[in-house]
C-alpha cells in the first residue's frame, strides 16, 4: 500500500516548549494487505505527532489500510485500539463500515452495521467465510440487517436472502448474488422454493443479478433494467421469462446463461425469430453454455450485440458442435465474433485452468469455446476430439487455417498429460507448448513424461509427438529435469536437421525457468555445465532463462 504524501511541515512539529508529548506519540502497528505483504502503519506517520496529522488525511490513510485486507471490519476495529483519536475518527466515518463480511464474526458484523449509521451496506456470507454455524449466525443476527439497509447481498443458498428479503422491499438494493447450498437454505423455517420481496417486483435500483443453482421464483420479481445477469441451473424460470428480462434491460453489459432445467413454457422459436432483432449496444460480455438448442436459437436470433468484446460458448454434454452449429447459422452473431477474433495472433488451448474451472478452453482473441471435462489419453478421441472440433471450427469459420496453436498448462499437471498430447491429430498443429507445473515430488511422473517429447513414439506409431512444435516453455526443478530438457532440444533439432521422413520441426525458441512453487534444486540455476549443454544442443535455437536470453560465449 502506498502511503499518501504528507506535507513536510507536519513531520517535525513539537509542543511550544519544543518537547514531544508522550501521550501524542503512537507506536507503529503491523498489518497486511491482500497479497500478504507486510504494511507498517503508524498514527504519527514516521514518528510525527498524532495531533498534527490533518483529519482528512488520517481518514484517507486508515481507509486504505482497511480496504487492503480481507476482513475490513476486523481491521477497522483493531485500528480503533491504537489511540483515542483514531477511535473517534473511525467511529464518525460511516462509509468505512459499509463493506461487511460474515468472516469478521457475528459480534463484529453487528458493530459494523451500527457504525455504518444510515448508509447502505454490502454484505457477504458464503460457506467458506462464515465462522459460526449458519443457522446460529442467522439467529444471532436478528433484525440487525434489514432489507432497507442492503446495497448488495452475496450469499450461498436462499436462507439469508429469504430472512432479510422474503417479506420486504429493498429500495436501495443494487446487487443480488445467490448460489446454491442446501445447508444454507431456509429448511424447516422457510419454503423450499423461495419468493423474495413478498412476491412483488424488485425495485428499479436492482441492477446486477446472479442466481446459480438456487430454488427461487424469478418471474414475480419482474426483473428489468439490469446491467448484468447471470442465471445458472435454475428450474423455476422459463425461457420466455429470460427473453423478457433481457428485452427490458437495454443497458445490459454482461449476460451469462448456463444450462439448467430451463422450461420453454410458451416460447416458440419461430415466433421469436419472426420479430425484428433487438439491439443490445451496451453488451460487452456474453456467456452461453449447455443451452437447449431451441432456446439457444431463439435467444441468439432475437438479440444483436454490436459492441460485443468477449464471448464464451460451451457445448452441451461436453460436445460443443451442436451449439456451435446454431451460432454459425446466425449471421449477425458470426459477424461480431469475426471482429473479436480478428486481432488474434494464435489459438490457445487451456485444459482445465483456474480461469475456466472444470472446462477445457479454446481461445482466439475475445472468443472462448469451452469443453467440459479434462482431456486424457484414456478418453481416446473423447474430450480431446471435442477440443479439436472447437479448434477446427475457429479455423474454418474465421480463416485461421495457418494460425499457430499454443497448448498451455500450469498448476498440478495430470499424469496423462503427455500421452494425451499424442492423441491430437496432425491437422491440429500445436506449435507452442507451455508446461508450468507447481512443485512436484522427487519421484514425479513429470520427468518421465517429458522424455516422450525427446524421441519418436513406440511401434506401432513411430511418429514424433507434436511434430510442428517450434516454441517450448517449462519449469525445471532438478538435475534430472534439466537433463530431460537438454535431450528434448538436442534430439528434436538433430532429427530436424537430418531431414528424415516424419521428423519434427527445429525448435525456434526454448523458455526455461525455476519459478515453480515449493521444491526445486537451486544448483541447476548456478551450474555452468547445464548452460553450456543447453546452448550446444540448441544449435541456433534461442534459449531464454527466466525471461533473459542466453547468449553463447564465443570464447568457450
Amino acid at each position: 500500500m502506498t502511503q499518501p504524501a504528507i506535507p513536510p511541515s507536519t513531520l517535525t512539529n513539537t509542543s511550544e516548549s519544543g518537547i514531544s508529548t508522550a501521550s501524542d506519540v503512537v507506536a507503529p502497528i503491523q498489518t497486511q494487505d491482500n497479497a500478504g505483504r507486510s504494511i507498517l502503519l503508524t498514527g504519527a506517520m514516521s514518528g510525527t505527532l498524532i495531533h498534527t496529522l490533518p483529519e482528512e488525511l488520517l481518514v484517507q490513510s486508515l481507509g486504505l489500510a482497511i480496504a487492503s485486507t480481507e476482513t475490513p471490519i476486523e481491521e477497522a476495529l483493531k485500528l480503533m485500539k491504537v489511540c483515542k483519536r483514531w477511535e473517534v475518527v473511525l467511529k464518525k466515518v460511516p462509509r468505512l463500515w459499509t463493506k461487511i463480511d460474515a468472516k469478521d464474526g457475528l459480534e463484529r458484523v453487528i458493530k459494523a452495521v451500527e457504525l455504518s449509521e444510515t448508509l447502505p451496506i454490502d454484505f457477504r456470507y458464503t460457506h467458506w467465510t462464515g465462522r459460526e454455524d449458519f443457522h446460529a449466525f442467522v439467529g444471532g443476527l436478528g433484525d440487525t440487517i434489514t432489507a432497507a439497509k442492503l446495497r448488495s447481498l452475496t450469499t450461498r443458498g436462499t436462507g439469508l436472502a429469504f430472512k432479510i428479503l422474503g417479506y420486504a422491499q429493498a429500495e436501495r438494493l443494487e446487487v443480488l448474488s445467490l448460489e446454491g447450498a442446501e445447508t444454507m437454505s431456509p429448511g424447516a423455517w422457510g419454503p423450499s422454493i423461495v419468493s423474495l420481496f413478498n412476491g412483488n417486483p424488485a425495485t428499479p435500483s436492482l441492477k446486477h443479478v446472479s442466481l446459480r443453482g438456487v430454488s427461487i421464483e424469478v418471474a414475480p420479481m419482474q426483473l428489468s433494467g439490469l446491467r448484468s445477469l447471470q442465471l445458472s441451473c435454475l428450474t423455476e424460470v422459463t425461457g420466455q421469462e429470460i427473453i423478457r428480462i433481457i428485452s427490458e434491460s437495454p443497458e445490459l453489459e454482461s449476460l451469462d446463461l448456463f444450462w439448467g432445467q430451463y422450461t420453454d413454457g410458451n416460447l416458440r422459436s419461430n415466433e421469436i425469430e419472426d420479430q425484428a432483432p433487438t439491439q443490445l449496444p451496451a453488451l460487452r460480455s456474453l456467456t452461453i453454455e449447455n443451452l437447449p438448442p431451441r432456446f439457444a436459437r431463439a435467444l441468439l436470433s432475437r438479440f444483436i450485440f454490436p459492441n460485443l468484446r468477449e464471448a464464451f460458448i460451451g457445448g452441451a454434454a461436453q460436445d460443443p458442435t451442436l451449439l456451435l452449429g446454431i451460432v454459425s447459422r446466425i449471421p449477425h452473431l458470426m459477424e461480431r465474433l469475426g471482429r473479436i477474433t480478428a486481432e488474434a495472433k494464435e489459438i490457445e488451448i487451456l485444459p482445465v485452468s483456474e480461469r475456466y474451472p472444470g472446462c477445457s478452453a479454446v481461445i482466439a482473441g475475445g472468443l472462448v469455446i469451452g469443453v467440459r471435462g479434462f482431456p486424457r489419453a484414456s478418453d481416446g478421441y473423447g474430450i480431446v476430439g471435442n477440443v479439436e472440433k472447437a479448434v477446427e471450427w475457429i479455423m474454418g469459420h474465421f480463416g485461421f487455417v495457418d494460425m499457430p496453436v499454443r497448448f498451455s498448462m500450469s498448476g498440478w499437471l495430470n499424469p496423462g498429460l503427455m500421452p494425451m498430447l499424442q492423441v491430437f491429430t496432425p491437422e491440429i498443429g500445436i506449435t507452442h507448448l507451455s508446461l508450468k507445473p507447481y512443485a512436484i515430488d522427487p519421484n514425479s511422473w513429470y520427468d518421465e513424461q517429458l522424455e516422450l517429447l525427446s524421441q519418436p513414439g513406440q511401434p506401432p506409431s513411430e511418429a514424433w509427438a507434436l511434430p510442428d512444435l517450434e516454441v517450448f516453455e517449462t519449469n525445471i526443478f532438478d538435475q534430472q529435469g534439466g537433463r530431460n530438457v537438454v535431450e528434448i532440444i538436442r534430439n528434436r533439432n538433430s532429427a530436424a536437421s537430418a531431414g528424415e521422413d516424419g521428423a519434427p520441426r527445429k525448435l525456434r525458441e526454448v523458455h526455461l525457468s525455476m519459478l515453480g512453487q515449493g521444491r526445486w534444486d537451486p544448483s541447476v540455476e548456478s551450474d555452468p555445465d547445464f548452460k553450456r549443454e543447453v546452448l550446444e544442443a540448441a544449435d541456433g535455437t534461442a534459449v531464454f532463462w527466466n525471461g533473459e536470453q542466453w547468449i553463447p560465449d564465443e570464447t568457450e
